[in-house]
């Protein structure tokens, strides 16, 4: 069995599901971190850098669905959440 190198950094939404806006928590902020949201259908829809370990993320001008977060550092994804705009 490996020894796992390195873990996933924490990533919480909240509220989710959100109308408005949604908070970003990271447990530990990675450099060059940036967040972005696809729809459905993979299309981003939302691309935003991440320069605190709260940060606020409006999704009032997306339309009510389901949407996957990815957490990029340096260009790679470390980790990916599901949040849900509801109107």
């Amino acid at each position: 069995m490996g020894v796992p190198t390195a873990t996933a950094p924490t990533l919480q939404f909240y509220p989710n599901p959100a109308s408005t806006a949604l908070t970003l928590r990271l447990e530990a902020l990675p450099t060059n971190a940036e967040l972005v949201l696809r729809d459905a259908l993979g299309r981003t829809v939302l691309r935003q850098r991440i320069a605190a370990q709260y940060t606020t993320v409006p999704v009032h001008e997306l339309p009510s669905g389901c949407y996957s977060a990815e957490l990029l550092a340096h260009g790679q994804r470390t980790a990916r959440h599901t949040v849900v705009v509801q109107r």
